[in-house]
């Protein structure tokens, strides 16, 4: 928000488009990868595919641990979606 002088539902928008297209960049280059001949290209494909595991999974840990939902994490993932606005700390 402060980077580009956004308020919060721009900051969300710029965000989700952000995401969209690094997930659309990141499936393309996927699409793309090289071939080397067996067995290193069933190799490459398993270590891309568990990057992308590791990025839904840190994103999951996120709302199970109490970190950053308290104790409301699962039930805003799986069922409200929705992350109630807290104030900015002071420093």
């Amino acid at each position: 928000m402060n980077i580009y002088n956004l308020d919060v539902n721009r900051a969300i928008d710029w965000v989700e488009k952000r995401h969209e297209e690094l997930e659309k960049e990141f499936v393309e280059k996927h699409d793309r990868l090289p071939k080397f001949g067996e067995p290193l290209d069933s190799q490459v494909e398993r270590y891309v595919e568990d990057l992308a595991k590791w990025v839904w999974a840190n994103a999951r840990w996120s709302f199970e641990c109490s970190r950053y939902f308290g104790t409301e994490g699962m039930e805003i993932m799986e069922k409200t979606k929705w992350v109630k606005s807290v104030p900015k700390l002071k420093a």
